[in-house]
């Protein structure tokens, strides 16, 4: 079953995106992290191959979302969260090391726009829809 669009901002669809039907949008999110990232303050060069792998991630994920910003069927932009404890060792590390049990956290990673899509209300859309999905499991303690 296709997700469905939470609703429009301008030419902006805004679109939670869980498991395999996040496959399809792999490539236009990887070079769109990079395009992002490339800018100041991050300054990250990227590697296309690197993003793919990372975002399988949210793939694998049961409780994973990904919150699209689409125009038309293009990404312009992309939110993500999942349960901490799904998250790679160098994100949960510091938790663990000081004890935290990480099924209390939800983790917003990052969220990337283009940058013609700014100023829009895309972002405050992002956090609104990644504190929805994650108060859904009812679950969690903080995000």
């Amino acid at each position: 079953m296709a997700p469905a669009d939470r609703g429009e901002i301008g030419r902006v669809r805004i679109r939670p995106v869980t498991g395999e039907a996040l496959r399809r949008y792999i490539p236009d999110l990887a070079r769109l992290r990079i395009q992002v990232f490339r800018d100041w303050p991050y300054l990250y060069e990227g590697d296309e191959a690197y993003e793919r792998r990372y975002l399988e991630t949210y793939i694998r994920s049961e409780r994973a979302t990904v919150i699209l910003a689409l125009d038309g069927d293009r990404a312009v932009g992309a939110s993500t969260a999942l349960p901490l404890a799904d998250e790679a060792e160098f994100v949960t590390g510091p938790f663990t090391g000081r004890g935290l049990d990480l099924g209390r956290f939800f983790y917003f990673g990052e969220s990337v726009l283009d940058r013609r899509y700014r100023g829009q209300g895309v972002g405050v859309r992002f956090f609104e829809e990644r504190e929805a999905h994650a108060r859904s499991f009812g679950a969690y303690e903080t995000a």
